[in-house]
């Protein structure tokens, strides 16, 4: 009996976002200030040595890396609201939310606001 097998289409979606980050770091190492002579560029070029074993150049099609990446970005912009939601509530700036990280006052019922005991 065989294990479990990836899916190829995620596999394929993540090879393309790795292969994307590789140029997006090898674009940056080339940037003034931030080659082999900085520490940060040193260990960026080692990483894509180490990582150029294992995913050289052309290893995955230019139009599977598109569509990689236009998927990453369309999830992107789908969690974006959310993510900013999350971060405001976080932070106490809920909606609603009283200042300080104080819980909000419940509402005054009919008969006008209770005594304070």
């Amino acid at each position: 009996m065989t294990g479990p097998v990836p899916n190829r289409g995620m596999q394929g979606e993540g090879l393309a976002l790795i292969a994307r980050a590789k140029e997006m770091l090898e674009k940056s190492v080339s940037m003034p200030g931030l080659g082999a002579e900085s520490e940060i560029g040193q260990t960026v070029l080692k990483f894509l040595a180490d990582l150029g074993k294992h995913l050289p150049d052309g290893a995955v099609p230019p139009g599977l890396q598109n569509a990689g990446m236009q998927k990453f970005m369309m999830s992107e912009r789908r969690d974006a609201p959310i993510q900013a939601i999350l971060a405001a509530l976080q932070q106490g700036g809920g909606a609603g939310g009283a200042p300080g990280g104080a819980p909000p006052q419940p509402p005054a019922g009919p008969g006008g606001p209770l005594p304070a005991m």
